[in-house]
């Protein structure tokens, strides 16, 4: 608040950001006071503010929270660290789960009281529960077929040319050869008589000097 004004030559009241830097810190000191003062606050109560009601739109936003990921954990673990028990980690996150689903329990009861529910016939049992099941099947089964060694989608993909190229740095292309594109694939008759071929060569050092000479 003085290094800043004095190096820029700048009064501290023309620098709206230092202005609210400045009030944000004041605040801070403020409420940190009061809590040095009057310390914190007694809790009497460890139920999140949305489950202290069956409210249907305060029911939506805890659905939300519980949705996304790891924040139902994060909140639990920070009350277990802040809160004296004798419960395990483990209990209480049991616990809170509990208390969770007894909250969207006591949703579901006052939904349905003010809707009453109707018997659900035999034939919406019968659709509703053959979509789920072959949906199922094809999310398990689907994978294993795509990526199995016997679809017919994996065909083989042999090779048909290849290239070679052999660069220096700074002199560009020394050495560049290609094959001619098989036109038949190999098969096995094919590569043994390829194979043969090289085994009649002699890649000893004496060879390659007279190769050289």
């Amino acid at each position: 608040f003085f290094y800043i004004p004095v190096n820029n030559a700048q009064r501290f009241s023309n620098n709206p950001y230092l202005v609210i830097l400045f009030l944000m810190v004041c605040a801070y000191w403020y409420f940190s006071a009061k809590q040095i003062r009057y310390g914190y606050p007694p809790l009497t109560n460890n139920l999140l503010f949305l489950m202290e009601s069956d409210n249907f739109y305060l029911s939506i936003i805890y659905v939300i929270y519980r949705i996304i990921p790891f924040l139902f954990e994060l909140k639990t673990l920070l009350d277990w660290i802040c809160a004296d028990t004798t419960l395990v980690l483990y209990e209480w996150l049991k616990f809170e789960d509990l208390l969770s689903i007894m909250h969207m329990t006591r949703v579901d009861i006052r939904f349905w009281n003010e809707v009453p529910r109707q018997k659900i016939g035999f034939w919406s049992k019968v659709f509703n529960g053959t979509l789920i099941f072959f949906l199922l099947c094809l999310v398990i089964w689907t994978p294993l077929i795509l990526f199995s060694s016997n679809t017919p989608g994996r065909t083989p993909n042999p090779v048909i040319t290849a290239t070679f190229k052999l660069d220096i740095g700074g002199y560009g292309t020394i050495y560049f050869g290609s094959t001619p594109e098989l036109s038949s694939s190999i098969n096995e008759r094919n590569f043994s008589t390829f194979a043969k071929q090289y085994r009649t060569i002699d890649y000893s050092i004496s060879s390659w000097k007279s190769l050289q000479l």
